[in-house]
């Protein structure tokens, strides 16, 4: 069966009867038959200029296009997804991709998020840097050792930990020290134990 274009796509499209409770379902049942990653991003425009008020589209958006493979490729369009959606269930399941992905590619934006004023946002960046094992991240993530919420503490722990830089091990046991938290705790003896074991 021959492929369809994204015009042929986008037409079907626009004739869902909008009527239809499930027309959105319908919409994004079309959007999974493009094959070329590039209409992505004028599915994008389209369904986002028509749907832009209504976050749980968007999330199903998101859905559908991380869908489409935890490739490099894909980093840009996350990258546009994280700068266009300010929900904040939208923005951890972007920065978790990114993370997965492992790409250096937007890096930088990152290391924004794991300085945000939400504690959420803070711990998933850390994780992600850790991740993607980038070394410019040694600076926040030191910092997240002492964040007031306990989950920062331990995504920047096991982060510093993925880095392999043995200079972080004295950051990680004074904040060992004054760490009440029995997870991270334990968190930290591991990464300390790890990357004293690297030569």
């Amino acid at each position: 069966m021959k492929n369809k274009t994204f015009q042929e796509i986008i037409e079907e499209i626009k004739n869902v009867d909008q009527s239809k409770f499930d027309s959105v379902g319908e919409e994004l049942r079309l959007v999974d038959e493009l094959t070329d990653p590039e209409y992505l991003y004028e599915i994008l425009d389209y369904l986002d200029t028509r749907f832009q008020e209504n976050i749980k589209i968007s999330y199903l958006l998101v859905h559908r296009v991380l869908g489409k493979g935890m490739v490099a490729a894909s980093v840009p369009l996350l990258l546009e997804l994280l700068r266009r959606y300010e929900d904040l269930d939208i923005k951890l399941k972007l920065i978790d991709a990114l993370g997965e992905i492992g790409s250096n590619y937007g890096a930088e934006i990152l290391i924004n998020y794991a300085e945000h004023p939400d504690s959420r946002l803070r711990g998933a960046a850390s994780w992600a840097l850790g991740e993607i094992k980038w070394q410019r991240a040694k600076k926040v993530l030191i910092k997240n050792l002492e964040d007031e919420d306990a989950v920062v503490r331990r995504c920047a722990t096991r982060a510093l930990g993925n880095l392999g830089d043995k200079k972080v091990i004295p950051h990680i046991k004074k904040s060992l020290q004054k760490e009440k938290n029995k997870s991270t705790m334990e968190d930290m003896e591991k990464a300390i134990e790890y990357l004293e074991s690297l030569y």
